[in-house]
Formats: C-alpha cells, structure tokens, sequence
C-alpha cells in the first residue's frame, strides 16, 4: 500500500505550470438529414402505382462537434492543453477501440496537480454552448498496487473531476466526480464510456477540464481517457420539403401522400448557418391489369380439353 501520503489541493496559477498548449476555436458544425419511406427506396427511387399512398419521413439534425479527440495521432489533439505530459503508448490496459489506437494515459511522468484542459469554445450562431450540450468520453482508472505507471488510485479524492470555467480557467467548477472506491472497483478499472450534460448556459466562453489534485506522488494514481466528444445541437432547425405539383411542407414527417406525377421529393435541413439536404424519386408505374381472351368459346382449359383451345392473357406489366 502507499506510504507518506501527501494531498495537493486544487490550485491553478499559470506561472507555476510549464504548459503544452494547442489551440483551436473552430468546431466541426453540420446538418445532415435522410429520407424514409414507406416502400423500398433503390438508388433513391421508389416506386408505387398510379392511386396509391406514400408515407415519406426524415431524420436529422444540425449541431457542432466542439471536440472529437481519439488521440491516434499519438498526441494531444488541436485543442487541448496540459501540465501533466500524459503519455500514448498505452502503457496499461487495453485501448477501448482496436488495440493499437493510443489513448490518452496520465502516468508517472507528471506534475502535480494533474489536468487536461480544452481550449474555451466562443458562442456562435449555430453552436452555442448550453446545457444541451453533452460531453462524452472513455476513461479508466489503473488497478491500485500495480507497477507506475499503471498503480491506480484507491483513497477518497483521487479519483478525476470533470469540470468547466467560464474566466479562463481562474475558477473551475465541478460537474462530476468519479471516486475510486478503494482502487478494485471493476467498473472504474477497465475503459468505461461517460456522457455528462453542460450544467450551466454559459455567457461567456466556456472551457471544459480533466483533473485530478490528490495524490500520493508520480508514481502513484494513474489513469486515462480517451475518445472525447463534445456536442452541442443547433439553436435553430429549419426543415423544408419541396415536391411535384407545388408541394411543400415544413416538419420532419410531412402526411401522407397520393401523388398523380412521377418526381423529386426533397428536403432540406438548415440551422441557417449549414445546410443538409436528401431526396428521393417517387415513381409512378401503371396499375396492373388483366384480362382474358378466348380464342373460342369454351371453359378455356389450358390443355385444350372441352374444345377449347389455350387461353391468352392480356395485361400490364407486359405479359399478364
């Protein structure tokens, strides 16, 4: 077990730190939207005969991914800054992914107090930050008395806190906090997928943080994330449907519809910044039909008993 246990309370002054900082203020901010229907769609054609229905429906939205991290580069990210010189060479338990992908480990080559910070996100017309936002990511906490840097946490407080400063970092604020539960908690001790919502609608940057400020020295209470993704939804979504014979509609799912001309169903998806847009090809195809000639007349039998020769059959499509 640990011995000349030290706490180092949560502080943060710049000067203290040597800091590895990459920044980015962009978002990956898209709408994307697709079609159903209620008949097969082939090569965004569907077909029905002439009088019948179609239901048609779509899904989709708009929202910016303010960070999608998976540290494969084998560093950190555009994005991210740190004072803890995390590691990517997977020193410990698996990746949560394929194997080889590198993941972000907090190991024994550290200072302390130990933090990994984004960069603060701006508002922005179709990404402002809110508590719609969510943050999801892997992490794992490594096994209490194995070898640094894969010696986990075990003691109340060394377990990591996510959380947010809206003034550039001078105060953070908690929005969870992940306990180690002595060190053998066989959920906090394999890669685990966490998704927390953005407690506060924010009016001024924001900046989201992983860190972790007792410990019991470098080579003790290690852990890791990996696969960060932070979202945020559109603050406005316009959906608009256009069609044959002057058809519009303004939702996601327009009503049924008994069209009398073959032609392009369109919808598009804006959040008045990005723009989404999918279609589809309602085919009209004639009714089928049939009918029956006799050559002579008779019961018909097809062996051409009863003196009747061989039916023929009329119809579409061609062949009856």
């Amino acid at each position: 077990m640990k011995t000349n246990k030290t706490n180092f309370l949560s502080f943060v002054f710049a000067a203290f730190f040597i800091l590895s900082t990459f920044f980015s203020v962009e978002s990956n901010a898209q709408c994307t939207i697709d079609i159903s229907a209620s008949v097969s769609i082939v090569n965004d054609t569907a077909k029905i005969c002439a009088g019948d229905i179609i239901l048609l429906s779509s899904i989709g939205t708009c929202g910016a991914s303010l960070m999608a991290e998976d540290f494969n580069t084998g560093a950190l990210g555009t994005g991210w800054s740190a004072q803890c010189n995390p590691q990517f060479n997977n020193p410990c338990d698996p990746s949560p992914n394929t194997p080889a992908d590198p993941y972000c480990w907090v190991g024994s080559a550290v200072s302390q107090p130990r933090r990994l910070t984004t960069v603060a996100y701006n508002t922005g017309p179709s990404n402002t930050v809110s508590d719609l936002c969510t943050i999801c990511f892997d992490m794992d906490y490594a096994t209490q008395s194995q070898p640094s840097p894969c010696e986990g946490p075990d003691y109340t407080g060394e377990g990591i806190h996510l959380q947010y400063s809206i003034n550039g970092g001078v105060n953070w604020t908690d929005i969870n906090y992940w306990d180690s539960n002595g060190g053998y908690d066989p959920q906090m001790t394999v890669w685990n997928n966490y998704c927390e919502n953005v407690p506060i609608n924010p009016t001024t940057p924001i900046q989201f943080s992983w860190f972790q400020n007792v410990t019991s020295g470098n080579n003790f209470d290690h852990w890791g994330i990996d696969d960060v993704i932070i979202e945020c939804p559109a603050i406005q979504e316009i959906i608009t449907w256009t069609g044959p014979n002057g058809f519009t509609f303004n939702d996601f799912n327009p009503p049924l519809q008994a069209p009398t001309v073959s032609g392009w169903y369109i919808v598009h998806l804006t959040d008045t910044t990005y723009v989404g847009e999918d279609s589809v090809y309602v085919l009209i195809v004639p009714s089928p039909s049939l009918s029956v000639d006799f050559a002579v007349p008779g019961y018909g039998c097809s062996n051409g008993s009863n003196g009747s020769s061989a039916m023929t059959l009329i119809g579409t499509p061609a062949g009856g």
